[in-house]
């Protein structure tokens, strides 16, 4: 009766069990994201703040004046001025801000993949926490049925008490295995849980996990985010060094209207800062270009990096993946079909219980042990996903 509540109790979890689909649903909400969006959106407005030209400034000077005569009235001036930064480089200056505008979005767009990526790994760890705890459920079920026949035929006569012992003392050691499987498979949802911020998990479906394949994802820098962003950083300083080698920097106008009192004067005024005459306007241009050339070398560098990375990656994965086909295809069928003749023999008389569990424990030791590999095979195939920057949807195409 027990069982049969347990069944009807995990039935009904899957029934309110979340799919990777509909906790992927949930991320436009999360915190995190918005706030990396957020930022974009403010370190975007500043990048286009630092190039825009200066407010115009209007003033009004309003005075009292009398003559000898003895004229007296009202004075006063009104001007209006404005500074405009980089007038005569407006092609360097847009191409300066969409290069840093499109830099800012492609590393938001990496760090946003970076963290579904992340998201998608804890949901497959968690479904394989998920599988082991299931494997020990079904199991300690088996062995627990056994156990019920081994008592029975203990009573009467058929086994010795030794026999009966052994049995149940592997029996309570498969259900605090089965106890501590259940715990992690609960610490696995409380770690997606809190990545996920806004959506109640009660369990997951696990029918839609990436399946396990050879896989062999290589870099495209043209492809690559992280890699592009780095790249239009670099078009930018590129752009501000050339603004920085423009003659003229700042170009400042003024109009002004005065009235006194027996006549008006209308004036304009134009000033340009003679900054090419100074170390500061060299200064800035060392600087963009010595940042230029800082990351170029960054580019350079991390794309070594990254390739070297997805080589070792590709490796490992490629050795685990063997191993775990191998597990799942031959060792365990095996140990399977051991185990359930075991238990068939011992039952016929024909075999012994020493047998039947050493069996057993053959069986379980071997499926956890396939299942590790497959943790493994997650841990570093998303790993890859995450180097060669690629999406979910783009998964096993």
């Amino acid at each position: 009766m027990k069982t049969i509540l347990l069944l009807c109790l995990f039935f009904s979890f899957d029934l309110l069990a979340q799919s990777l689909w509909e906790i992927l649903q949930s991320t436009p909400q999360n915190n995190k994201l918005k706030a990396l969006q957020y930022r974009q959106d403010a370190q975007s407005a500043q990048t286009q703040a630092q190039l825009s030209y200066e407010a115009p400034t209007i003033s009004l000077d309003v005075g009292s004046a009398q003559e000898k005569a003895g004229e007296d009235g009202v004075e006063y001036a009104l001007a209006f001025s404005q500074e405009i930064q980089t007038p005569f480089a407006l092609e360097e200056k847009n191409s300066a801000q969409r290069a840093m505008i499109r830099s800012l979005a492609l590393s938001t767009e990496y760090e946003n993949n970076s963290f579904v990526l992340d998201l998608a790994l804890s949901y497959h760890l968690a479904c394989v926490d998920k599988e082991s705890f299931e494997l020990l459920h079904l199991l300690v079920t088996e062995q627990k049925k056994a156990f019920d026949r081994l008592r029975v035929a203990y009573e009467l006569g058929e086994i010795s008490r030794k026999d009966l012992l052994f049995h149940q003392v592997e029996y309570l050691k498969l259900q605090e295995q089965e106890r501590y499987f259940q715990r992690l498979y609960e610490r696995s949802l409380l770690a997606l849980q809190s990545q996920v911020q806004n959506l109640e998990i009660d369990t997951l479906t696990c029918s839609d996990m990436i399946l396990p394949s050879e896989e062999n994802l290589k870099i495209e820098p043209q492809k690559h985010a992280k890699l592009q962003a780095l790249a239009y950083e670099r078009d930018a300083a590129t752009s501000y060094f050339k603004l920085s080698d423009s003659f003229v920097q700042s170009l400042g106008y003024s109009l002004s209207y005065e009235k006194e009192l027996d006549k008006k004067r209308y004036g304009v005024m134009v000033s340009i800062p003679l900054t090419s005459f100074t170390s500061k306007q060299e200064q800035l241009q060392a600087q963009y270009l010595h940042t230029q050339s800082a990351l170029e070398e960054e580019l350079n560098s991390l794309s070594y990096e990254l390739d070297q990375n997805a080589k070792s990656l590709r490796a490992r994965l490629h050795s685990n993946y063997e191993s775990y086909t191998t597990y799942q295809e031959q060792v365990i069928p095996l140990s399977k079909e051991l185990q359930e003749l075991s238990l068939i023999a011992l039952f016929e008389g024909e075999g012994s219980v020493l047998e039947s569990l050493d069996a057993t424990r053959s069986y379980l030791s071997n499926t956890l042990g396939m299942l590790e590999k497959k943790r493994t095979y997650y841990q570093e195939l998303f790993a890859l996903y995450k180097i060669t920057d690629r999406r979910l949807g783009e998964i096993n195409e």
